[in-house]
């Protein structure tokens, strides 16, 4: 248990870190001119995992704080027609039921966000990677940019 939450914390401060270390990877390899190129390629889409990690950061702390901590942040009223009302403990159940797995959910993604992210700069330093890693790479930040553009839209 104590080795999974470690794991855990590494993974999410990992993330926190991913758009710092993207910008100071991006910037070591253009001081290069034979890493120019992929620099040019990489360090954008390193960026941008760093950013969709931030996002889905941010996602988890609104399902704690929304979700799980329902009752703690919501004085009420908790009417007929509220999400499990009319009582609190409705309210705040039905609150948890649907944050819960939204959280176990993203926690795996931020952690696999942190990893491809790895890849990504390592590919940038010049070190070969696996030959999965630039389509995945391609697809995750497509997919990234269209859920925060949606995301932003909706506001």
């Amino acid at each position: 248990m104590r080795i999974l939450l470690r794991r855990l914390a590494r993974g999410l401060l990992d993330a926190v870190l991913l758009v710092p270390s993207a910008v100071i990877a991006t910037a070591k390899a253009l001081t290069r001119p034979d890493r120019r190129l992929r620099a040019a390629v990489y360090g954008p889409a390193s960026l941008i995992l760093g950013v969709l990690g931030w996002f889905l950061l941010l996602v988890l702390a609104l399902v704690v704080v929304r979700g799980i901590c329902y009752g703690f942040v919501e004085p009420g009223p908790y009417g007929p027609g509220t999400w499990g009302g009319p009582t609190r403990a409705g309210a705040w159940a039905v609150h948890a039921a649907v944050a819960v797995p939204i959280g176990l959910l993203v926690v795996p993604l931020i952690w696999a966000l942190g990893r491809l992210n790895t890849r990504v700069i390592q590919h940038l330093y010049g070190e070969p990677v696996a030959r999965w890693v630039p389509p995945v790479v391609a697809v995750v930040c497509a997919a990234g940019v269209f859920l925060i553009v949606t995301w932003i839209a909706q506001i």
